[in-house]
Protein backbone atom coordinates (compact mmCIF):
# COMPACT_ATOMS: atom_id res chain seq x y z
CA UNK A 1 0.00 0.00 0.00
CA UNK A 2 0.86 3.35 0.02
CA UNK A 3 3.22 4.39 3.02
CA UNK A 4 3.39 8.03 1.74
CA UNK A 5 1.15 9.10 4.83
CA UNK A 6 4.36 7.77 7.28
CA UNK A 7 7.25 9.38 6.16
CA UNK A 8 6.68 13.04 7.06
CA UNK A 9 6.03 11.76 10.55
CA UNK A 10 8.80 8.88 10.63
CA UNK A 11 11.24 11.61 9.24
CA UNK A 12 10.77 14.41 11.35
CA UNK A 13 9.94 12.39 14.70
CA UNK A 14 10.73 9.26 14.70
CA UNK A 15 14.67 9.96 13.08
CA UNK A 16 15.89 11.96 15.37
CA UNK A 17 15.16 9.79 18.30
CA UNK A 18 16.93 6.55 16.00
CA UNK A 19 20.07 8.88 15.31
CA UNK A 20 20.24 9.33 19.41
CA UNK A 21 19.62 5.43 20.25
CA UNK A 22 22.63 4.67 17.23
CA UNK A 23 24.73 7.66 19.10
CA UNK A 24 24.36 5.24 22.35
CA UNK A 25 24.49 1.65 20.89
CA UNK A 26 27.86 3.35 19.64
CA UNK A 27 29.23 4.04 22.72
CA UNK A 28 29.81 0.23 23.59
CA UNK A 29 30.02 -1.03 19.97
CA UNK A 30 31.74 1.98 18.07
CA UNK A 31 32.42 -0.48 14.47
CA UNK A 32 28.35 -0.32 14.36
CA UNK A 33 27.36 -0.13 10.28
CA UNK A 34 24.52 -1.43 8.52
CA UNK A 35 21.47 -2.03 7.73
CA UNK A 36 18.77 -2.34 10.85
CA UNK A 37 15.49 -3.51 9.58
CA UNK A 38 12.15 -4.25 11.73
CA UNK A 39 8.96 -5.17 10.82
CA UNK A 40 6.45 -2.61 12.23
CA UNK A 41 2.53 -3.62 12.94
CA UNK A 42 0.32 -0.53 13.56
CA UNK A 43 -3.30 0.01 14.52
CA UNK A 44 -5.36 2.74 14.18
CA UNK A 45 -7.65 4.34 17.34
CA UNK A 46 -9.95 6.61 17.09
CA UNK A 47 -8.70 9.04 19.72
CA UNK A 48 -4.82 8.75 19.22
CA UNK A 49 -4.33 7.64 15.67
CA UNK A 50 -2.01 5.31 14.95
CA UNK A 51 -0.65 3.02 17.74
CA UNK A 52 2.17 0.66 17.21
CA UNK A 53 1.40 -2.50 18.28
CA UNK A 54 4.26 -4.37 17.89
CA UNK A 55 8.27 -4.35 16.58
CA UNK A 56 10.38 -7.17 15.67
CA UNK A 57 13.93 -7.30 14.37
CA UNK A 58 13.11 -8.08 10.02
CA UNK A 59 15.61 -11.37 9.17
CA UNK A 60 16.45 -8.74 6.35
CA UNK A 61 18.23 -6.71 8.96
CA UNK A 62 21.75 -6.46 9.22
CA UNK A 63 21.98 -5.35 12.72
CA UNK A 64 21.42 -7.26 15.45
CA UNK A 65 22.98 -5.34 17.95
CA UNK A 66 20.06 -5.52 21.26
CA UNK A 67 21.33 -1.60 22.63
CA UNK A 68 19.97 0.03 19.38
CA UNK A 69 17.18 -2.49 18.65
CA UNK A 70 15.21 -2.27 21.97
CA UNK A 71 15.90 1.64 22.05
CA UNK A 72 14.68 1.95 18.41
CA UNK A 73 11.69 -0.41 19.49
CA UNK A 74 11.05 2.17 22.21
CA UNK A 75 11.00 5.03 20.39
CA UNK A 76 8.72 3.60 17.61
CA UNK A 77 6.47 2.72 20.65
CA UNK A 78 6.40 6.07 22.02
CA UNK A 79 5.76 7.82 18.44
CA UNK A 80 2.38 8.54 17.01
CA UNK A 81 1.52 7.82 13.67
CA UNK A 82 -0.98 8.85 11.36
CA UNK A 83 -3.75 6.62 11.11
CA UNK A 84 -3.12 3.85 9.34
CA UNK A 85 -5.56 3.74 5.95
CA UNK A 86 -8.78 1.85 5.23
CA UNK A 87 -8.97 -1.36 7.86
CA UNK A 88 -7.35 0.52 10.62
CA UNK A 89 -4.14 -1.79 10.45
CA UNK A 90 -1.08 -1.85 8.73
CA UNK A 91 2.21 -3.49 8.55
CA UNK A 92 5.17 -2.52 6.99
CA UNK A 93 8.96 -2.93 7.03
CA UNK A 94 11.08 0.17 8.63
CA UNK A 95 14.67 0.09 7.12
CA UNK A 96 17.56 2.43 8.10
CA UNK A 97 21.00 2.21 7.24
CA UNK A 98 23.10 3.51 9.85
CA UNK A 99 26.73 4.15 10.13
CA UNK A 100 28.92 6.59 7.62
CA UNK A 101 26.34 8.43 5.18
CA UNK A 102 23.21 7.15 7.11
CA UNK A 103 20.01 8.32 5.07
CA UNK A 104 16.28 9.28 5.99
CA UNK A 105 14.20 6.64 6.78
CA UNK A 106 12.26 4.68 4.09
CA UNK A 107 8.83 2.57 5.03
Amino acid sequence: GNRGYLLEVMNAELMPLIDECYELAKVDAPELAGLIALDVEVVGDEEIGGVVEAVAVSDQSELANAELVECARESLYATTLPPPPESGRDAFMLSLRVGPGDGAAAP
